[in-house]
């Protein structure tokens, strides 16, 4: 029983390779491995945080540096960070800072950045939350 559970474990490391990480940020040098999770340092010297799933599918990826050199090409058809990042400045949302890109229950994969939700497919606005903490924007 023991074996299986060291298999197991080891199995889901394998899953998870850091050239797979490496291939969603361009020009990025891995900095840090734990397990499933990879940091990779980009080409202007911010660091993006790679989740990956125990199947070795991406789960999350997060950076602090939107529009302040975080690259981030997700592939199998979701934007890339800087496409969203110009998709939302067109609405007039200033893109900077903290960003994250996860699964959504209701939306699939979304863009959070700041207080605004945006597909990552689509590059559309879903949610946007103003200072104030009025909902700007919905779509369904």
């Amino acid at each position: 029983m023991k074996l299986f559970f060291i298999f197991l474990m080891i199995s889901q490391t394998i899953l998870a390779k850091p050239e797979v990480a490496l291939t969603m940020v361009p020009k990025g040098k891995l900095a840090e491995t734990i397990g499933r999770d990879f940091k990779v340092r980009t080409v202007s010297g911010t660091k993006i945080e790679i989740e990956f799933r125990r199947n070795g599918l991406l789960e999350e990826a997060k950076g602090q540096n939107l529009n302040r050199g975080d690259v981030f090409e997700p592939g199998d058809g979701l934007l890339s960070l800087a496409t969203i990042a110009q998709k939302i400045s067109q609405t007039g949302i200033k893109p900077d800072g903290q960003w994250l890109l996860e699964q959504d229950e209701d939306h699939g994969w979304i863009y959070e950045i700041g207080n605004t939700i945006i597909d990552a497919k689509s590059g559309k606005v879903i949610k946007s939350i103003n200072e104030i903490g009025f909902l700007e924007k919905l779509t369904p």
